[in-house]
């Protein structure tokens, strides 16, 4: 309820992201299990944020439908702008999240420091850990 609530009341999130918290916050209520649902079952997302005065884009992750919607009102609220935000894939937290949320790093441009097009400050797994858990996509950049 404090989440939702807090979630409801903050300025920096957009009409779309409340009454997403809202409804998941009725389901809570409603469905069986005490607010457990298959939705909690997804699993973590990859996201893209999209900076709608500078055009920057940044690839994220969290590890449920609650911390997405958490991490898009502290990302507003740091950065002082209300961005634009898309769902680009779910997987397992862990190592699975990891190495999508690495992939679409690349498949992005890559990160700035680097000469890529990406806000990210950093890649989520080294070349070498991303290898061995699976990962094909290669670098954008020698």
């Amino acid at each position: 309820m404090y989440d939702t609530s807090r979630t409801l009341m903050d300025p920096c999130v957009s009409g779309r992201q409340k009454a997403l918290a809202a409804s998941l916050f009725v389901a809570g209520l409603v469905l069986p299990g005490g607010g457990y649902s298959k939705a909690d079952d997804v699993g973590g997302f990859i996201y893209r944020r999209i900076n709608p005065v500078t055009g920057e884009h940044y690839i994220g992750q969290s590890k449920s439908m609650k911390r997405y919607i958490e991490r898009q009102a502290e990302h507003n609220r740091a950065l002082g702008v209300q961005h634009e935000y898309e769902v680009l894939g779910n997987a397992a937290p862990g190592r699975d999240l990891d190495v999508l949320e690495e992939t679409m790093i690349r498949q992005n441009g890559g990160i700035q420091k680097r000469g890529g097009t990406l806000a990210n400050k950093r890649h989520q797994m080294s070349e070498k850990r991303y290898r061995a858990a699976g990962g094909t996509t290669d670098l954008p950049y020698d």
